[in-house]
């Protein structure tokens, strides 16, 4: 009897073990997948790796590991993709290890748009950055004028501003905060207007502000 339930307790530990837990997530799909907020679930038996990676689009994909092919499990190292193994440790299992930033230092900016947001947009910015949608190890922040209207946000989410070189931009943590009226900002080409900017990339960046207010 003993031995019985010796193995069977075993048999309960392995079975915590390798019924690994993790974030699956994409955020092209679910802006979410930006933070480390998210709620892991049931990977298949015998898998107790997670991953979180950075795609070609800049996006960010979690899962568990065994649904990458195994090509990609043996390139997921480097600075755009991290595998991870679930433990048990300390009082109980700690399950979703792909549940963190990455990369750990992504970029921030300040997001808002004059013509279409209630927050000032024209003051220096106080609200917490938020998270780029797509990460780039090239990407910077960004402050557009179009007439009387402006706008903030990740250049990877304006093109305007590559193209035509049509606005202030700078590097670093929410480095787009300052006043306007205390920037050198060239005025963008097109419509007298920032409603023309990038509206779906503007309410994506909004939601992750709203998502950021609710953490803090």
């Amino acid at each position: 009897m003993i031995k019985y339930l010796i193995s069977a307790a075993a048999l309960a530990c392995l079975f915590v073990y390798i019924n690994a837990e993790c974030v699956t997530c994409d955020s092209r799909t679910d802006i979410n997948c930006l933070y480390d907020n998210m709620l892991s679930v049931n990977c298949t038996p015998w898998d107790n790796q997670c991953f979180v990676r950075i795609e070609e689009d800049g996006s960010t994909v979690r899962g568990c590991m065994n649904t990458l092919s195994g090509p990609e499990q043996f390139q997921c190292t480097g600075d755009k993709c991290l595998s991870c193994t679930n433990v048990q440790s300390g009082a109980g299992f700690h399950p979703g290890c792909n549940n963190v930033i990455f990369p750990e230092h992504r970029l921030r900016c300040h997001v808002c748009n004059s013509t279409t947001s209630l927050v000032d947009c024209l003051g220096e910015q106080t609200s917490p950055a938020v998270i780029c949608p797509r990460h780039f190890p090239s990407d910077s922040c960004f402050v557009m004028r179009r007439g009387e209207s402006f706008a903030r946000g990740c250049l990877s989410e304006q093109p305007i501003c590559n193209q035509w070189g049509a606005c202030f931009t700078c590097a670093g943590e929410g480095c787009n905060f300052a006043n306007v009226t205390s920037l050198d900002i060239p005025e963008a080409p097109g419509d007298n207007s920032a409603s023309s900017i990038s509206i779906y990339s503007f309410i994506a960046l909004t939601v992750i502000a709203f998502i950021i207010r609710g953490i803090n």
